[in-house]
């Protein structure tokens, strides 16, 4: 049994079956040419090619109804049934497909009728047996500061959704077929049979409250997992009710770990801050074998001080050796710091029993980047032999000479690698429907809605919030998302600095 979202499509370009064109040639009819059913099948061309089919039903109908038969006659009919077809009135169209089938057999339209009644009679029994759609619930702000944003991050939802649900382009599917039915090959039933996805949007207003009240409105409809709102405050709010009510939320974006703490039902696909320093401080430990390391944080970046201590919290959890913990005011204050070869110092000082082989530092906030070569800087000229990590605002802001010798390792939460097909075909896509280059909300509405729907469509027994947890890591377009039993993404990108070069570790 073909899919229903199959039949449809093969359903909007069946009449290829046969062009327009063929049915004006009919110079070997022996019937007669009538002059006013010519100019109102003429119409009915001109009506059916400009869209208006249901004026092209009308004008085709009194051409055959209203005189004997002609030379338009069967035309007329095929074009009738045609034109119904692609108004969607499906029981229209198979009457009229019946009707000339059955007044004249002999018709070059037969077969073609014939493949109409039988494709419609597939659609409708399709239809019976589809199984429920996945209910997709979206929640983002439209007032005029989150307007653009969200409209990014929905237009990547709605692709994902597209491609979940079959869509394809029409006329690509036409020029493939090249005006003929010989090339079915679309057609081929789907090993496995899924769910459709509906997306249903509420708008979240201009506040915490509004948003609460679109979550709210969004669970009255029964959807199976809401994506959205944006940012930690609005996402707060919406995670209340969706808790309360045992309905699975994704934040895309918010940072704060009181968006997911504690709850079951509520994820947030972006890294938070604190998880960003755990994760760094699990790869020092698992992946490059580090023993002792130095923590150097600005004081009045809240980012900053959040990634710092958490990696501090996650290394001593482990083992792991943080010889010194320190922190400077301001961007000026670290440059003198830096510039008096305080860090090499610190560095150079460590005991063989407590030895320093890395140094960790989460800069962030502005001159971030003058900030990092600056402290690369006075260990190189200290000769400092450390392995250096940072976070991902050094991603873009290093070059790659300034990485010195420290096989300087930063996490990364975002990365989008324009060579692949699958980012090319994702930005062709989103131009053709925005008219815009996606940007990052644009790759991680669709990212988040592609983890979502595998989830669905890979089933199991278990509660889709449980699924989640334990689904194998999502290797996207922009994201890798992998909650690893916890309601946080745990999943980053790692890329290597050294001698002129970045590498992506993982």
């Amino acid at each position: 049994m073909l899919r229903s979202t199959a039949l449809l499509r093969y359903l909007l370009v069946v009449f290829l079956f046969f062009p327009v064109a063929s049915a004006l040639a009919q110079a070997e009819d022996p019937f007669p040419s009538i002059r006013d059913a010519e100019g109102l099948f003429e119409r009915g061309v001109e009506a059916f090619e400009r869209g208006d089919h249901d004026e092209a039903t009308r004008l085709f109908e009194r051409t055959y109804a209203s005189f004997p038969q002609h030379q338009k006659t069967t035309a007329a009919m095929a074009l009738h049934a045609k034109a119904a077809f692609r108004a969607g009135a499906y029981d229209e169209a198979a009457a009229r497909a019946e009707a000339l089938r059955e007044a004249y057999p002999q018709s070059r339209y037969t077969e073609a009728m014939e493949r109409m009644v039988e494709l419609i009679a597939e659609h409708e029994a399709a239809v019976r047996n589809q199984p429920e759609p996945v209910r997709l619930g979206i929640a983002l702000r439209l007032d005029g500061e989150q307007s653009v944003l969200a409209q990014a991050l929905f237009n990547g939802i709605r692709l994902a959704v597209e491609e979940a649900n079959g869509a394809i382009d029409l006329d690509q599917l036409a020029a493939a077929l090249d005006g003929g039915l010989d090339d079915l090959a679309f057609l081929t039933p789907l090993e496995e049979e899924r769910r459709p996805v509906q997306m249903i949007f509420e708008d979240g207003g201009d506040g915490p409250s509004d948003v609460e009240h679109a979550v709210e409105r969004l669970v009255a409809q029964d959807v199976d997992v809401i994506i959205g709102p944006l940012f930690s405050e609005d996402a707060i709010a919406a995670a209340r009710v969706a808790e309360r009510n045992g309905v699975v939320l994704i934040a895309p974006l918010a940072t704060q770990d009181a968006v997911s703490e504690g709850r079951s039902y509520v994820f947030q696909a972006n890294p938070s801050v604190t998880t960003r320093g755990r994760v760094m401080a699990r790869l020092a430990d698992r992946s490059l074998g580090l023993r002792g390391i130095g923590v150097l944080a600005q004081e009045r970046s809240e980012l900053s001080m959040r990634m710092a201590e958490s990696f501090r919290a996650e290394a001593e959890r482990r083992g792991l050796h943080v010889p010194f913990f320190h922190t400077v005011d301001t961007p000026s204050a670290l440059i003198d710091w830096v510039d008096e070869a305080q860090l090499d110092s610190l560095v150079a000082a460590s005991s063989a029993d407590t030895p320093i082989d890395g140094v960790y530092m989460p800069f962030s906030g502005s001159g971030v980047g003058q900030n990092i070569r600056h402290a690369l800087g006075s260990l190189q000229r200290g000769g400092v032999d450390v392995r250096v990590l940072g976070n991902a605002e050094w991603h873009g802001t290093v070059a790659p000479p300034d990485g010195g010798p420290f096989n300087t390792v930063y996490s990364n939460d975002f990365l989008v690698e324009d060579g692949r097909n699958e980012v090319r075909t994702f930005q062709a896509r989103y131009e053709a429907l925005s008219g815009e280059r996606p940007d990052r909300l644009a790759f991680v509405g669709y990212d988040v809605a592609q983890f979502v729907l595998q989830a669905f469509h890979e089933g199991g027994s278990a509660p889709l919030h449980d699924r989640l947890r334990s689904k194998a890591a999502y290797e996207g377009l922009g994201m890798r998302i992998a909650f690893e039993g916890q309601g946080v993404n745990q999943a980053l990108f790692f890329h290597r600095v050294r001698f002129g070069q970045v590498e992506r570790l993982r």
